[in-house]
Parts: C-alpha cells; sequence; structure tokens
C-alpha cells in the first residue's frame, strides 16, 4: 500500500487547496456571484452530497469529497465549482430562505 502524496508532501496539497480558492474566486467575479470570501477547504468523507458536487458552507467553507482529493488537479475542479456556484446562488438561497419562512 501506497503514502498518499498529500501526506508525503503537505505544502503540495496547500498550494492546491489555495488555488482551487483562487478559482472560486475568479469564477465568483466572472459570474457576477457576489459572496464572502472562503474560509478554506475542508476534505470531507461521504456524506449526503455526491461526490462531484463541491459544497459551500454557511460557515464560509468549501467542502468537497476526500476521495477526489489527489484525482482532481485544481484546474479539473474548475467546471465542478463553476456548476455548484450558479447552484448555490441561484436555487440554494431560495431553498434556504422557503425553509426559514415555511
Amino acid at each position: 500500500m501506497s503514502i498518499p502524496e498529500f501526506l508525503l508532501n503537505p505544502d503540495k496539497q496547500k498550494e492546491n487547496d489555495n488555488a482551487i480558492m483562487e478559482i472560486v474566486k475568479e469564477l465568483s467575479e466572472t459570474l457576477g456571484i457576489v459572496r464572502k470570501p472562503l474560509r478554506g477547504i475542508v476534505w470531507s468523507e461521504p456524506a449526503v452530497f455526491p461526490l462531484d458536487w463541491p459544497e459551500f458552507a454557511v460557515r464560509g467553507e468549501l467542502a468537497l469529497r476526500s476521495e477526489l482529493k489527489e484525482k482532481l488537479t485544481p484546474i479539473e475542479w474548475r467546471p465542478l465549482l463553476a456548476s455548484s456556484l450558479v447552484f448555490e446562488t441561484r436555487f440554494r438561497g431560495r431553498e434556504r430562505l422557503l425553509r426559514v419562512y415555511a
């Protein structure tokens, strides 16, 4: 069994995380989405959201599935992040608002 690259080289993972956060910032500006800057990235275990779906947490973090941690480069995350940003902005806000007032 080989040791995962992010354990051998944590600085590289930090660079990748920073690059992903920069992509989110760039996409937000390009799409005209106003949002608070990300506080960080959380690599989570299987949860309720799909494997290929980045989840923007209420507390300002981006949750990504740990199964994809070494499998996708920051550039490969770009289309997933873009679709997630659009969904979050266009639909998730309404969904949360409806839950509050329901």
